[in-house]
C-alpha cells in the first residue's frame, strides 16, 4: 500500500477555516468477521486499524490494512471493509464533518492524490 508521508515539525499546526464537527466514533472488535457494504458519505471518515488485517476497497483501489495502518475516506469517496478472517480487526472510527483546513479543499483530511 502506498504510503503517504506528511513532513510536519513539532511546531506545525492546522489552520481551520471552521470548526469541525466530529459526527460519531466508534469501534469494531470481538468479531470474527465484519464487513461493511459499499458506501459513500458526504464527510470524512478516519478508521485507525489497533490490530489484525482487513481488505479494504477505497476508491475503486483495493488495499490490505494492517496494526497501525489509517484510512482515511474524504468525502464522495467510495470505501468497502472486511475484515480478514484469519487474523480479524480491531478497529476505532470516527466521522467528521465541516472540516475546511488551510490549503485542502473543504470538506477534506487530505488533499486529493
Amino acid at each position: 500500500m502506498p504510503k503517504i508521508e506528511i513532513t510536519h515539525q513539532k511546531s506545525d499546526t492546522f489552520r481551520f477555516k471552521r470548526v469541525p464537527e466530529l459526527l460519531f466514533a466508534g469501534k469494531v472488535e470481538d468479531e470474527s468477521f465484519f464487513y461493511a457494504p459499499p458506501q459513500i458519505h458526504d464527510f470524512c471518515e478516519i478508521i485507525y486499524i489497533v490490530e489484525g488485517t482487513g481488505e479494504f476497497s477505497i476508491g475503486g483501489k483495493n488495499y490490505t490494512l494492517q496494526q497501525g495502518d489509517v484510512a482515511i475516506y474524504n468525502p464522495g469517496v467510495p470505501h468497502e471493509e472486511r475484515s480478514s478472517s484469519e487474523v480479524p480487526f480491531k478497529v476505532f472510527y470516527c466521522g467528521v464533518d465541516n472540516l475546511h483546513i488551510e490549503g485542502v479543499p473543504y470538506g477534506m483530511l487530505l488533499p486529493h492524490m
